[in-house]
Parts: structure tokens; C-alpha cells; sequence
């Protein structure tokens, strides 16, 4: 990679991050960090900006923050930090980097996914990572150069890893696709067949028509771009766990889940709001869903729910400081990066919890609300009280009226009149199915 060029590719991600500022807001949550049963003598880390800890050393709506890139460091107060200290980690290798996803890292990791991305039908892809990376190699020059070296070393040496990606593979390139497609029809287009050329003298030009409408592309809507980012992920993640377990066959893998970014915008209610928010539980539900159970490495790996991680308050979607301030804002405080630390060292020591979101009495009777007491009627799922009692939500309020199976992140629940039947274990016969019960939670489900 040549430094002109991805300089030159830095420079524009910059106007990027200043065009691409929104704002968030989240529960203030102080939580005690968990301690951890088990020691992990080598850790390693491979995400984004989450797990670099972008925003959380220093005046979070400050421009210096906002333009501040990590390379490697444990940011304190990130998760990475927190988990690495829980676990009394001897080694700790944080590969997690702004702006990056998770094509970057199969560049870095897998020589066939080097050789797929450049050809035509892909170059989008690679135009992509080239814009991730170059951001990196003008703010760090020698740490892209020192991860080529070393990223596969610390996978191998580690006796745990965690992997935490998604947002910038699906919410973020729908949200930028229409600058990036613009930026690649400019240039891009030309820039990544001679950048693949100088590398290594040879490159693949289109030998059919479906070849060049792939190669050239084109603008989609939001949801389509979102949707298809989604199908784009999964695809890759089963590609990098698998690479994972042939650097390292007895590795375990941590898979983190994704939150909600827009879930408490402010305002509450309004339409673009409730547009965000119900764009991005879909999108969250899809992903989390996948790493759970639909990837071909769900059994394998171990996946750690952080769908209640908190971000920073918002302001109106409609100011000029939620524009300014979105690089930022969606990420984690330091509340949100305690949640996801303890949801991993749960996950470590062999008891991984569902998360949850905690309800409690507004306006509109018991339910799910903001900080602003604001009701997010755009969730449907399970919910607990301050006491761990939990109940079923439609619409954000407790919906008193089910009585039944209740499945939720891929457990199954036994619920009467909207509330889990905790105190119930035995079996239950429907005309179909007898269900094995402990504490309301279903254990087996046979078909009479």
C-alpha cells in the first residue's frame, strides 16, 4: 500500500467521520465489575472501534476525541481492560481497531480471502477495507504493517479470543454507502485495480457481463443496503472463525453480540427515531441470532449477549450536536463497557445470562422506558423488574394477556399471564409437545 494513497484515503475518511456525527443516549448504570473464577494466561481481542476504546480517554464531544485512533493499547475502563485484569491475564493482545470490520481482518488473517477480494465482482470490498485501513496507516503508520506481521502470532498464543463486529459492516456502510459508492465511482474504481497491481504485478480483469454489474454496482435504499450488509456479515463471520480455528484448533472464541444504537434517541416517538431504532433492532436481532445459533460455529464457539449495553446520553436528532457528535456517541460509556466486560466474564466462567432490559412503572404502566421515561414501544421480547422478576413485553409494556412458550434468544419460556413461572419445575403436556421445566425455563421438548 503505497502512503500517498492511503493518506490520501485518510484524509477523506476524515471529512467521513465529520460528516457521518449523530447522537445517542443510554440508562446511567454503574454496575460492579464481576470477578472472575478462572485465570486466562493469554487473551486476545479482535473487533472495532468498541473494542479499541474509542471515546472513553478524553472530553467525548471534543473534536481531539473524535479524531483520536487507538493502536493496540487497553484503553482503561474498556472492556478489554476490565476483562484482562478480571481474568489476571499474563498476555493481552488488543487487536481491535477503529473503522475497521470484519473484510479488514480476513485480508489480514486468510490468504484466500485476499486473493477472492480482488476480483472485479469484489472490488467494492476492497475498496472498502482500503478506505478502513488507510485510516489506520495515517494515524499509526507502523501498525498496520506491525498487525500483518504479528496477527496471526497472537491468535495462536492465545488461549481465549473474543471477537466483537458488526455495527461498521452493516449500520455504518448503509448509512455511508452513498458517500462510499460515490467516492469509489470518483476514483475508486481505478485506484483499486492499480493499487492491486502494484502489489503484485498482476491483475483480473471482468470476463463477463455479470462480472462488470457487480464490479460497478450501484445506490440502494437504506434498508436494502442494511440488509444485504447483514447477509454480507454472516457470511464473512463464519469465514474468520473458521480461519481462527485453523491458526489455533484449541482456541475458545468468545462471540460479542451487538446493541441497539438508536434505542433511546431523542426525541422518543418520533418517526425518525422510531425508524432508527426499529432499523437497528431488526438488524441487532438478525446478527445476534446468527452468532447464537444460526452460524455452522454456534456450537463451538460462545456467544455473550451485550444487547443492554449503554451509550451516551443524546441530544435532539434534530440539533446540531447530534450531528456533530455520532462518532462518538454510539459507543459504549464507561457504564456500557463494565456491562459488556461482566457479560464476557460471565460468558469465561461458564455462565452466560441472557440479557435483558430492566422495566420499570411510567406513564403508560410497567414497562420499558429511557432515561427520559420515554416508552420504546418498538421492542417485543422478555424484560425483568429490579427484583429479576421477568415478564413478557409487547410493545414495550408487559403484556399480561400471553399465557404459554415463550421463545427468547434462544432459550424457551414457560409463561402465565405475562409472567415467567420461575417457581415451576416438572413437565407440561400441550396437545403436541410434553416440555421439560427448571425454574420456568424449558430444558427439553419432546413431540407426543
Amino acid at each position: 500500500m503505497k502512503k500517498i494513497y492511503t493518506k490520501t484515503v485518510a484524509v477523506i475518511m476524515l471529512v467521513v467521520m465529520a460528516l457521518s456525527a449523530l447522537s445517542l443516549s443510554s440508562f446511567a448504570a454503574t454496575e460492579k465489575l464481576h470477578s472472575s473464577k478462572r485465570t486466562v494466561n493469554t487473551i486476545c481481542y479482535i473487533g472495532d472501534s468498541i473494542g479499541a476504546g474509542y471515546g472513553l480517554d478524553g472530553d467525548i464531544d471534543a473534536l481531539s476525541t473524535q479524531l483520536s485512533m487507538h493502536n493496540g493499547e487497553l484503553v482503561e475502563g474498556s472492556y478489554p481492560y476490565l476483562v484482562s485484569k478480571a481474568v489476571n491475564a499474563k498476555h493481552s493482545y488488543n487487536l481491535c481497531r477503529e473503522m475497521w470490520t470484519i473484510y479488514c481482518w480476513l485480508r489480514l488473517l486468510d490468504p484466500e480471502y485476499e486473493e477472492w477480494i480482488n476480483q472485479p465482482e469484489n472490488w467494492q470490498f476492497r475498496w472498502l477495507t482500503e478506505i478502513n485501513v488507510a485510516a489506520l496507516e495515517f494515524f499509526a503508520s507502523p501498525d498496520y504493517e506491525n498487525l500483518k506481521v504479528n496477527a496471526q502470532n497472537y491468535i495462536k498464543k492465545a488461549d481465549v479470543v473474543t471477537v466483537n463486529l458488526g455495527a461498521n459492516e452493516t449500520g455504518t456502510n448503509a448509512s455511508m454507502s452513498y458517500l462510499y459508492k460515490t467516492l469509489y465511482y470518483m476514483g475508486g474504481l481505478a485506484l483499486t485495480p492499480a493499487l492491486i497491481y502494484k502489489e503484485d504485478g498482476t491483475i483480473n480483469f471482468p470476463t463477463s457481463i455479470e462480472q462488470v454489474i457487480s464490479m460497478v454496482g450501484g445506490y440502494k435504499a437504506y434498508n436494502d443496503e442494511l440488509a444485504q450488509g447483514v447477509e454480507d456479515f454472516k457470511e464473512a463471520y463464519d469465514m474468520l472463525i473458521e480461519r481462527i480455528y485453523e491458526l489455533n484448533p484449541d482456541i475458545e472464541v468468545y462471540t460479542i453480540g451487538m446493541y441497539n444504537m438508536f434505542r433511546d434517541a431523542d426525541p422518543q416517538q418520533d418517526n425518525v427515531q422510531l425508524y432508527l431504532a426499529n432499523a437497528a433492532y431488526n438488524t441487532t436481532t438478525s446478527i445476534n441470532s446468527y452468532l447464537r445459533s444460526g452460524s455452522k460455529w454456534a456450537k463451538k464457539t460462545h456467544f455473550v449477549d451485550v444487547t443492554e449495553t449503554t451509550v451516551y446520553p443524546s441530544e435532539s436528532i434534530y440539533s446540531t450536536g447530534y450531528i456533530m457528535h455520532f462518532v462518538t456517541r454510539c459507543h459504549p460509556n464507561a457504564a456500557g463497557h463494565k456491562h459488556m466486560a461482566n457479560q464476557i466474564i460471565d460468558a469465561i466462567n461458564g455462565n452466560a445470562k441472557v440479557d435483558m432490559p430492566v422495566i420499570k412503572k411510567g406513564s403508560e404502566g410497567w414497562g420499558y422506558y429511557n432515561q427520559n421515561n420515554n416508552l420504546c414501544t418498538y421492542y417485543n421480547g422478555l424484560g425483568k423488574n429490579s427484583k429479576g422478576t421477568v415478564y413478557v413485553l409487547k410493545n414495550g409494556v408487559i403484556n399480561s394477556s400471553f399465557s404459554g412458550y415463550y421463545g427468547f434468544k434462544g432459550k424457551t419460556y414457560y409463561i402465565k399471564k405475562g409472567k415467567l413461572q420461575s417457581s415451576f419445575s416438572g413437565t407440561k403436556k400441550t396437545s403436541k409437545y410434553t416440555y421439560t421445566i427448571k425454574n420456568g425455563v424449558v430444558t427439553k421438548k419432546v413431540k407426543n
